[in-house]
């Protein structure tokens, strides 16, 4: 949420919301958006590979794209 104002965040939710603000809905590499990206994203925990940025993204998510 960058590119959209400081005082727009917090009435944003959904990916249409951001849009409509003006924003860009970025799905990182590492999510649980589908089975298969949540079994690649637990292997990728489980040999501490990159664990760090995947707790950080998901403490800064916010809705998935079928919340429109």
């Amino acid at each position: 949420m960058e590119h959209v104002n400081e005082a727009y965040h917090a009435l944003i939710d959904t990916k249409l919301d951001c849009l409509d603000y003006g924003g860009d809905w970025i799905v990182k590499d590492s999510n649980f958006d589908d089975i298969v990206q949540a079994m690649l994203t637990m292997f990728k925990c489980s040999i501490t590979e990159g664990w760090l940025d995947i707790m950080i993204w998901g403490v800064g998510a916010r809705g998935t794209p079928w919340n429109e």
